[in-house]
């Protein structure tokens, strides 16, 4: 009896997740009574100028309402894709947002270009639900013309990726520059959108598209999977393979920097780095490997919470004076340690990772983080509730160095070898003076006494289990290292901007694909060569 009312009242709250994520999406297509609408607008509420249309947003939104089969929203989305024909550059480009005073961006400090092949992506699978041929018939010069735009602007002509600027897309602010997975994932879609589009009106140059498709996945499949048993003559990808084994790590790399003549230069520390959205995206789409995908399923499980759990944007993270010295924010400063992109989890592709896993028969763990998606977006804070995203649960102890020796360098080693393999990042601190406790040289330099005050920081699902390990760590005879002091923890907060239709519309197709087994943009195999759409 208690095991029925408790699925029963699961059951419930999914279902009220699903009502007031459609109930949002109509609020966000609500325009002023003085002004005509633009379709679906970032969020209800007027803060960060996000009561605006952006592109990827109204894009998301659209698919969410599409899979809804609410009327309303169909239109909505409908209105969103003419919206943005309307404000289409003449060489092609499609806007990054469009306000209701005519306002138009097509990027700042670089022009945006996810805003394309999503468009591409949003028209073409307007036009599968809805055989609106009237629409079509609108759309069709659009989308031949934002093609155009990303081959002669933007794709490089050598091996026919998406070169994409600093700020070329959703994480804005973070680092990233060259071929990066998110978009090449994106224009791979986009790609057999277009072909499948030039085969509904019999253009012969489908298949040149459908061929161009499969190269760009072959590319993301081969190059974005390093492997230190690989033996190539590219000499980016050699730099690349005896630096990072992404073989071994579990995921597919987050981007390639390719514009300088020195090859050792085109590796960054953050190449490495896990990207939850471009990883997400592959999944769903059939980029990744069978072998690939499960690899990348199991390496997610590692680093999130086994409870209500979101994705974190990217992880590791990155120290916060990496992202101040590139002076990447544009009005004011959010990529603190478990923040924003350096870490936060945000509902929007975890949605998409919740699509992914149903569409791979894992739908347990589907389930899994759909309750964490219902639980982030229900989460209120100052009496809003649809987060842009949560902050990583964050545990903080300020300790007194207790050993005769100082931190030496055991000390160093075990602590570096310990936090290596653990989801959270931790980090030591004395005065203003900062440092991973992955790096044994860094936490040496410190030159800690007995009798020092520090702070050690960790961020992440397992920060308060990492703090206490090491509060107890001992040396060879069993001496301990501290003086042990209680330990704060801090659990993520909703964070951004509320009211956000991508988080309500990541629930809605997370809903959909859990509970009725409606999976947004789904393959029946990853080798074959035409779609079957689900929609």
């Amino acid at each position: 009896m208690q095991i029925t009312e408790t699925f029963n009242s699961r059951e419930v709250k999914f279902r009220l997740g699903y009502e007031e994520s459609v109930s949002l999406l109509r609020k966000i297509l609500s325009a002023p009574a003085d002004k005509p609408p633009l379709g679906f607008v970032a969020s209800s509420v007027d803060i960060d100028n996000y009561k605006r249309l952006f592109t990827r947003d109204a894009v998301w939104a659209g698919l969410a309402a599409l899979l809804s089969g609410e009327d309303d929203l169909i239109k909505g989305f409908r209105t969103s894709l003419e919206t943005l024909i309307r404000n289409q550059r003449k060489d092609g480009a499609v806007p990054s947002n469009v306000s209701y005073d005519g306002k138009v961006s097509y990027g700042i400090i670089n022009p945006r270009v996810d805003p394309n092949t999503l468009f591409i992506i949003g028209c073409v699978q307007y036009f599968l639900f809805s055989k609106d041929q009237k629409a079509f018939e609108g759309f069709y010069p659009a989308i031949e013309k934002a093609v155009c735009y990303l081959e002669e602007v933007w794709e490089d002509p050598k091996c026919g990726l998406l070169y994409i600027p600093r700020a070329g897309n959703w994480a804005d602010e973070y680092l990233q520059e060259g071929f990066v997975l998110y978009d090449e994932v994106l224009w791979y879609m986009a790609l057999r959108k277009y072909a499948y589009m030039l085969e509904v009106v019999g253009d012969k140059k489908s298949q040149f598209y459908y061929d161009k498709a499969g190269k760009v996945k072959n590319l993301v499949r081969n190059k974005f999977w390093i492997k230190n048993s690989d033996t190539k003559k590219d000499r980016v990808y050699e730099i690349m393979r005896r630096k990072i084994d992404l073989e071994a790590a579990g995921y597919l790399m987050h981007f390639f920097y390719v514009r300088s003549k020195d090859p050792e230069e085109c590796f960054r520390e953050s190449h490495g780095i896990f990207d939850a959205f471009g990883n997400s995206l592959s999944l769903l789409t059939g980029v990744a490997s069978r072998r690939q995908a499960q690899k990348i399923v199991d390496f997610i499980g590692r680093i999130t919470g086994k409870i209500a759990p979101l994705v974190p944007a990217h992880y590791p993270f990155f120290q916060e004076n990496t992202f101040r010295s590139k002076k990447l924010h544009q009005y004011r400063f959010k990529e603190h340690i478990g923040h924003y992109h350096n870490g936060g989890s945000w509902p929007w592709y975890t949605g998409v990772y919740v699509a992914a896993l149903v569409k791979m028969g894992k739908d347990e763990e589907a389930e899994n983080f759909l309750e964490g998606i219902r639980a982030a977006n229900a989460n209120r804070r100052k009496g809003y509730h649809f987060y842009e995203y949560q902050t990583a649960k964050k545990s903080v102890v300020d300790i007194v160095v207790n050993h005769p020796s100082g931190l030496d360098i055991y000390f160093s080693r075990m602590a570096a070898d310990f936090v290596s393999g653990r989801m959270s990042n931790v980090q030591i601190q004395k005065g203003w003076k900062r440092s991973l406790m992955t790096d044994p040289m860094a936490v040496r330099e410190f030159s800690l006494k007995e009798g020092d005050k520090l702070r050690i920081t960790a961020v992440g699902p397992d920060a308060e289990e990492v703090l206490c390990a090491l509060v107890l760590a001992e040396d060879r005879q069993g001496l301990r290292y501290f003086r042990e002091i209680d330990i704060s923890s801090v659990e993520g907060r909703p964070d951004g901007t509320p009211n956000m239709g991508i988080s309500a519309a990541a629930y809605i197709i997370a809903y959909k694909a859990v509970k009725e087994k409606k999976v947004l943009f789904h393959w029946t195999s990853e080798d074959e060569e035409k779609e079957r759409y689900s929609l």
